[in-house]
């Protein structure tokens, strides 16, 4: 997005949260949400941050009509209005294609409404963490893993634990039907569920067609139907809002220990016993087994070589190592365990002109990260101390050979695994780069895993776990991940991975594996 822009849509978007957006500036910000992706997923986030930051409290929405963006900032009709046209404008004109889930085998997997449409630069607000062997969400299996954009699902049979990015879950026993809207809000239009978080979770606004539910700190659990719904609290507490309008809204405190009826149309309230069996139920459930743990691409640089140019070593590939920026040698003994080898950059004592290297190979078989599909990346790394304000940076790149990096810029062609100095850990997708800090110590070997969820309708993520090496053997996927991208739409296909170092000092690199799950890329290469 261009300064200029980003600037005229910060006055767009003040003037339409002060509801003082004429029309002629209404068609102004319909064009900027059209012309630029960038500019929708700022415009979505925007309005959500404007609603988390208010106090007002929430208003009740009937199941079949998605609850407006302003509902939670008690904004006026006139602004529903005014933000309900300008996303019809955007959604007329082509804007985003729906939300929908990501899995490793097939496709979409929600339904597609306009709501998810116009929802879709949220981007990924969740995981499904378990499922039963039976489980069918919009009429297809799914598994755990997978990614989670804003739209609708129903859930035919089986259950399904979903996990919001800000750590809440929530447990479907089928048939269901539900709709996620955010990172912080979802509608249950019928079923039972239970839901759990807890202090250090975002709390969660679930809309019923008869209630708001807000969970402080909490596990409870509801039944919802055409005649009402059921509620019943184990841990902390719950605020329930009802009402048919904003003036008649009604609010109360729902503590631990209590069960409720309430029937449609506010009509019915009455104590009733809770049912422990109901809320104690296992979020977690068996899931299909995986069986695929073998990698498509590996490599332990093993070989004759001592250094990386030239080596052919594991499989996968389509050539040997090459390397024209530097030395990067073969070293023993390696971050793999007892035998292991690991390659070696060491620019001690070099003037700074002579302190990067790089090592590039090209895959046999490309990643087509336009197409659905979920790939896992991983490798060790282990540092030497940082030496002053020295970058110390140990990047690992998916790209397409032959581009220059202004091209993989341009084109969105390139993904980074970045640790660097000032114990940073970053990812870059295309043009969006996330940052965090992430405490490494000088000498420890760590293990990096990440996960790129790739679509061909939805957008590219990438999802990095960051943990020291003695415990990824027999480890599980988290559901917490130390870095989590943006979500970017590509037509991304890599067929190129890169090692670079910049550094005053050593950094290593051990063995890597790609593969289709998270066991195929946690095993030992030597136990392969």
């Amino acid at each position: 997005m261009k300064l200029s822009d980003r600037r005229d849509l910060h006055a767009l978007l003040s003037a339409t949260v002060d509801g003082t957006l004429t029309e002629e500036k209404t068609t102004e910000l319909a064009g900027l949400l059209r012309s630029d992706e960038e500019v929708r997923r700022f415009y979505i986030r925007y309005l959500d941050m404007t609603a988390a930051l208010s106090d007002a409290g929430p208003l009740p929405a009937v199941a079949d009509r998605p609850r407006g963006l302003w509902a939670a900032v008690g904004a006026s009709v006139a602004a529903l209005s005014l933000l309900a046209a300008v996303l019809l404008l955007w959604v007329g004109a082509g804007g985003g294609p729906g939300g929908g889930l990501r899995n490793g085998g097939g496709g979409p997997v929600s339904l597609v409404t306009d709501a998810a449409e116009a929802t879709r630069s949220l981007g990924y607000v969740a995981t499904i963490v378990a499922v039963s062997d039976n489980t069918l969400l919009n009429d297809r299996p799914v598994s755990t893993g997978t990614r989670m954009l804003p739209g609708p699902c129903v859930l035919r049979a089986g259950t399904v634990t979903v996990q919001f990015d800000g750590g809440a879950r929530v447990f479907f026993d089928g048939p269901a039907a539900f709709t996620l809207r955010s990172r912080r809000t979802m509608a249950v239009h019928r079923g039972t569920f239970v839901f759990r978080g807890d202090q250090f979770s975002e709390s969660i606004e679930i809309v019923t067609p008869h209630s708001v539910f807000k969970n402080i700190g909490t596990r409870y659990a509801a039944v919802v139907d055409a005649d009402g719904e059921e509620l019943h609290v184990a841990e902390g507490a719950v605020r329930r809002t009802s009402g048919p309008t904003a003036r008649s809204a009604t609010e109360e405190w729902i503590a631990a220990g209590a069960g409720m009826r309430f029937g449609a149309g506010n009509g019915v309230r009455e104590s009733i016993p809770i049912d422990a069996a109901l809320v104690a139920r296992p979020l977690e459930t068996a899931s299909p087994e995986v069986r695929d743990d073998v990698p498509v691409v590996v490599d332990d640089f093993r070989g004759e070589e001592h250094e990386i140019a030239k080596l052919q070593s594991g499989s996968g590939w389509s050539e040997a190592w090459r390397s024209r920026r530097g030395a990067m040698r073969i070293v023993r003994p390696g971050l793999a365990g007892p035998g292991s080898v690991a390659v070696r950059h060491d620019g001690s004592g070099k003037p700074p002109g002579e302190r990067r290297s790089a090592a590039h190979r090209q895959f046999k078989k490309p990643l087509d990260l336009s197409q659905d599909g979920i790939h896992y990346l991983r490798f060790f790394v282990r540092r030497g101390p940082q030496p002053g304000n020295d970058e110390h940076r140990a990047t690992v790149v998916l790209r397409a050979r032959g581009l220059s990096t202004e091209e993989e810029l341009e084109q969105g062609a390139l993904i980074q695994i970045m640790l660097r100095k000032d114990d940073a850990a970053m990812v870059r997708v295309a043009d969006a780069l996330t940052r965090v800090s992430f405490p490494q110590s000088p000498g420890e070997t760590y293990a990096v895993v990440a996960k790129i969820v790739s679509g061909r309708t939805n957008p590219e993520q990438v999802l990095v776990r960051l943990m020291s090496a003695d415990r990824l053997a027999d480890s599980e996927e988290p559901t917490e991940w130390s870095v989590v991208s943006e979500s970017v739409s590509t037509d991304m296909v890599v067929d190129q991975l890169s090692l670079e170092c910049v550094s005053a000092t050593w950094i290593e690199f051990g063995d890597i594996c790609i593969g289709s799950t998270w066991d195929s890329v946690t095993k030992p290469v030597r136990e392969r």
